[in-house]
Order: structure tokens, then sequence, then C-alpha cells
């Protein structure tokens, strides 16, 4: 699976087609009444992005199709594109009373998941509990992530650029730099 950059085609594109939902409600609803990735093939939504970043060929890669899809049905939930933090470090941003928005046992469930269906599911639910308002392209640079390195796994190889740079290690330094100054000041109000 080609890697993509941030400032890159892609997440321009992504950009782009994401404000198009807002603008015809009819490609959200298509995405947001999908249940199941099944689903979310099927919706008229997703055939939008398919067009929109055909240049990625996901006719001939069954992982860039589906992580097409996990991204095209996660993008139906956000609400505000919020790009001053990572994706990871969001769910470990305080919500109200100095917790995280994701608890660590959800994280750390979120970071063992296997199946491309549990991720959308998982990281659909981790759009809601931040109330919509996701980094869209972090978010969806982590779903390009989890599949390539899930294609690694089937394969019974490590990644090119090491253990340290996989997905589950990137997303606990993320999150736990994003709670240690919330440890901080609640051990300092003690």
């Amino acid at each position: 699976m080609k890697e993509y950059k941030e400032g890159s085609r892609f997440y321009d594109d992504l950009r782009r087609w994401h404000k198009k939902l807002e603008d015809q409600r009819d490609l959200r609803a298509s995405l947001r009444r999908s249940s199941s990735l099944v689903d979310v093939y099927m919706s008229v939504g997703f055939r939008d992005l398919l067009k929109t970043v055909k240049y990625m060929d996901a006719r001939n890669s069954e992982s860039v199709f589906q992580s097409l899809a996990v991204i095209a049905g996660l993008a139906s939930y956000v609400k505000n594109n919020d790009e001053s933090q990572s994706f990871a470090s969001q769910m470990g941003r305080a919500k109200q009373g100095q917790r995280p928005i994701m608890s660590e046992l959800r994280f750390r469930r979120l970071m063992s998941i296997e199946t491309p269906e549990a991720l959308y599911r998982e990281l659909r639910r981790a759009i809601k509990l931040a109330d919509g308002s996701i980094n869209l392209n972090s978010l969806a640079n982590d779903v390009l992530q989890w599949f390539k390195e899930q294609n690694f796994k089937r394969l019974g190889r490590v990644p090119a650029t090491g253990v340290k740079s996989t997905l589950p290690v990137r997303w606990s330094i993320e999150y736990y730099d994003a709670i240690a100054p919330n440890e901080t000041n609640a051990s300092e109000e003690k």
C-alpha cells in the first residue's frame, strides 16, 4: 500500500470530499445509515469518495478498498475537522473532570483490534466520544497505517520502519503524552 504524507494530494482530496459531505447531505446520510463495512461499500457516499481518489486504484487492492471504506464511514461522523492534535492525542485529551475523552481500557481495546469491521466500529465510537471533533487527516493516516501493518502481519513480517514506529506504539506515546499534563495538574491540586 502506498504511503501518503500530510499535505499530499490524498489528504487535500479527503478534506474537499469531507466538505462535500456537509454540502450534500444525501452522501453523508448514505454513510451514516451504514451499520457495517458491507453497507459502506454499497453507499453513494463511498462511491463518491472512490471517484474522488481514483488514483489510489482501490479496484486492484482489497486493502486499499477496505481502508477507504473505513475512512469514508468514519468521515461521515466527523463534524469538526480539528487539526490541532493527532487522533490519538485527541483521545487522551481531558474532557470533563480531568478524564481523557477515551478511557485507557477502551484505548487498549482499540489498539488490539484485528479486523476491519471491529476497527470501523471502535473508531466510530471514538469519534462520538469526541463529539465529532477529530483530526480527519490524522485518523485517515492511522487507518491506512493499520491496514498496512495488518498486511505485514499476514505475511509474517515486521514493517520496514521497525517496531517502534508501529501504530500501537505511536498511539500509546501520543495518547499518554496528552494525558500526562492532566495527571500532573490533578496531583498538584491535591
